[in-house]
Order: C-alpha cells, then structure tokens, then sequence
C-alpha cells in the first residue's frame, strides 16, 4: 500500500473508532463495574480538594523530573475502598499538563503508589499507603462532567468513616 494511502486509511480508522468510542484526553472511557472490579484500582471517590501544592517528583531510571501535585481531599462519597473524611492524594499530571483546581470537585479513581511511587513523592517506603492517580481527565474526573456522570450511573455513593 502506497505511504500516503496508509495515512489516510489511518485518518479513516481513528475517525471511526474515535465516532465509536470517543477518547478523552489520552484515556479511554470505562465503566464502573470495570474500575469496581480492577484489583489495582482501590479507592473510587468524589472529592473536593482543600489544599493544593505543586511538586516535581522523579521519572523512572532518573530520566528527569515531571510536575505533580499533592492536595489534601475532603471526601464527599465513596464507591469503592475505605476512606477517613479527609485524605491526600498524589497527583501526576500526564501528558495533558492540566493540574488540579484549588477547591475542585473530581470523582478520583486511586491506585497504592507502589515503592518506587513513595519514593516519587518522598514518602518513607513504609506506613500508611500513599494514594496516587494520574491524568486530569483519566483517574480525575471533573465531578459535573458528562463522563463523570455517565461512570456513576445511578450507583449510590457511600458516606466515608
């Protein structure tokens, strides 16, 4: 197949698919039964973040530095995990470069950081875990947002502890 013809049957197929199943920043939609049942997603909450304060933390193989945030969340509800009425969450802000807003309301899907994510952050490599999502827009969810609504469904959440 000629280059040019590849491309454009390229343009065709990611317009297609994109028509399908609309991308949202680099991440694909999911569902909540989906997230409810991935083991490495382990708190699914809506949030209002309280404090807020950016942070570089370290690339694998010490590639270089990347731009986070630390923010200090009230919880709202829960859907899955258990969480304390207040909770901090580390931030990575992926290739969309969008950061949290001081006083956000988002619907978070959290991971553990792993060891090396505590040492990212500058967490010690023991104590409590250290909750961390990526991505405005992927594990942050703008709470008002379509996406964020179409997710939850009707799905209650529950009050925290």
């Amino acid at each position: 197949m000629p280059k040019g013809m590849r491309a454009f049957t390229f343009l065709i197929l990611f317009g297609v698919t994109s028509a399908i199943r609309p991308v949202i920043g680099a991440c694909l939609p999911t569902t909540l039964a989906s997230l409810l049942a991935n083991p490495n997603v382990t708190r699914i909450f809506r949030g209002q973040v309280i404090a807020l304060r950016s942070v570089q933390y370290l690339l694998p193989d010490n590639v270089g530095l990347a731009d986070g945030q630390v923010a200090v969340v009230r919880v709202g509800l829960v859907w899955k995990g258990s969480m304390s009425r207040e909770t901090v969450v580390h931030f990575r802000l992926g290739e969309g470069n969008s950061g949290l807003a001081d006083e956000g309301d988002y619907l978070f899907i959290i991971h553990e950081l792993s060891e090396f994510g505590r040492k990212q952050f500058g967490l010690p490599p023991d104590g409590e875990p250290g909750l961390g999502a990526n991505e405005l827009g992927c594990d942050v969810i703008p709470f008002g947002s379509p996406y964020a609504a179409q997710l939850l469904g009707r799905v209650p959440g529950q009050i925290p502890r």
